[in-house]
C-alpha cells in the first residue's frame, strides 16, 4: 500500500460510495431551520420553470413549417 492511498476502517465506506454523507453534510450545514434550503429550492424551481419554458418553445417550434426559423438551432 502506497503513502498516497487512505485507510479506511473495515466497517466503513469510501465517501464516495457513502450515499447518505452528502444529505448529512447538507442537513448539517444551516442550523436556523432551513432557510438556506428553501432558497435553493427556490432557485431550482425558478430553473425548473425556465426550462419548461424553453422545452415549449422547442416543441412549438418543431410544429412549424422548415423554415429560417426551425433550421436556426
Amino acid at each position: 500500500m502506497s503513502s498516497t492511498q487512505v485507510a479506511y476502517e473495515p466497517h466503513e465506506p469510501p465517501p464516495a460510495y457513502d450515499p447518505g454523507r452528502t444529505r448529512r453534510m447538507s442537513v448539517g450545514r444551516d442550523a436556523e431551520g432551513g432557510r438556506q434550503r428553501d432558497g435553493q429550492t427556490r432557485a431550482l424551481n425558478g430553473q425548473k420553470a425556465v426550462i419548461e419554458q424553453r422545452t415549449e418553445q422547442l416543441r412549438m417550434q418543431e410544429t412549424l413549417p422548415p423554415g429560417p426559423l426551425a433550421q436556426r438551432h
